[in-house]
């Protein structure tokens, strides 16, 4: 009991700031694991560049695409659609940039419709956020790609 006669106000004022802030971090944690969102379907596309006529004949309407590195479900493709693929050429003689068809490869637009989980302004599908611009590896039973996603819909009722 010697210790608490030895306590003055500057280590009571630290001790109970201490202890707020901690009540307050633990508060807040433990509404945020509580916090689900709400489920609603999306449609999302995906680019994907320079895929070969053997691997874009494996891409069809109605199967299942998965996360290339956490093998979680991501959806089922809707639709898809194929541009012959360009590049970007430099012609130093013209000063000029052209777009050169590349014989053999093509870019592909995959859609995909996909269960999403919404909190505020964000979807995520299995707590991986799902935005504009996010890299993919995405695979199915008979592919992988690398791809980029360029748009995401929300479907409100169909």
């Amino acid at each position: 009991m010697k210790w608490i006669k030895k306590l003055n106000l500057l280590d009571i004022l630290i001790i109970s700031f201490f202890l707020i802030l901690l009540l307050i971090s633990l508060k807040h944690l433990l509404s945020f694991s509580r916090r689900k969102g709400t489920t609603e379907p999306i449609i999302y596309t995906i680019q994907l560049d320079k895929v070969e006529e053997s691997a874009k004949e494996q891409l069809q309407a109605g199967k299942e695409i998965f996360d290339g590195n956490k093998n979680y479900k991501m959806g089922k493709i809707k639709e898809i659609q194929v541009l012959s693929y360009r590049e970007e050429h430099k012609n130093f003689e013209e000063g000029t940039i052209e777009l050169i068809e590349i014989p053999d490869y093509f870019k592909v637009f995959l859609t995909v419709k996909a269960e999403a989980n919404k909190i505020g302004n964000v979807f995520s599908i299995k707590g991986e956020e799902i935005k504009v611009g996010k890299d993919l590896l995405i695979k199915g039973k008979s592919f992988i790609f690398h791809g980029l996603i360029t748009s995401i819909e929300r479907l409100d009722y169909e």
